[in-house]
């Protein structure tokens, strides 16, 4: 995929960047290869370099705000499989939220307040590593949305909800 300079992608961390430049380099000391230089819209001072030729897994465009609105609708579809074992459960929300399949962070959104709030209901809380993954899953998310939609991230929520009443 082909990006342009001040184009905005979403980093394979989860991190929204802007490509400031495409600049040559030798960061191995012989071959001189074009690298998108990202600069990370929280952090001014940071930067990091893609090679232009080996983008794909590294990074992607942002969602669009129909496909955010597409999603929205798609929520009240969302699976709630969960995982009795704890290691595989961990294992499985650190791959989606290594990815960039919005359908599964979805789920496991969906399936980690649902636990949530069978967990209330006898008087208890998610496990730690829970309640991590599931902060972790709405900071991705919401950044994203927020960044799209041009709306306080503290709005996120709010708007998803509003979304689904419609």
């Amino acid at each position: 995929m082909n990006f342009n300079i001040r184009d905005y992608v979403v980093y394979f961390s989860g991190e929204i960047c802007l490509i400031d430049s495409i600049v040559k380099r030798r960061f191995d000391g012989v071959n001189e290869i074009e690298y998108y230089k990202l600069i990370p819209i929280n952090s001014k001072k940071s930067s990091y370099y893609i090679p232009c030729n080996n983008c794909d897994t590294k990074i992607r465009s942002l969602l669009t705000k129909d496909e955010i609105f597409k999603l929205i609708d798609e929520m009240p579809d969302a699976a709630t499989k969960w995982c009795e074992d704890k290691n595989a459960r961990k294992s499985l929300f650190k791959s989606v939220l290594k990815g960039d399949d919005y359908h599964k962070l979805l789920d496991m959104m969906h399936t980690l307040y649902v636990q949530r709030e069978n967990q209330r209901e006898k008087g208890q809380k998610l496990q730690a590593a829970d309640e991590k993954a599931m902060a972790d899953a709405e900071h991705i998310l919401y950044q994203e949305f927020a960044f799209v939609l041009k709306i306080p991230e503290t709005q996120v929520e709010d708007f998803i909800k509003e979304g689904l009443k419609q």
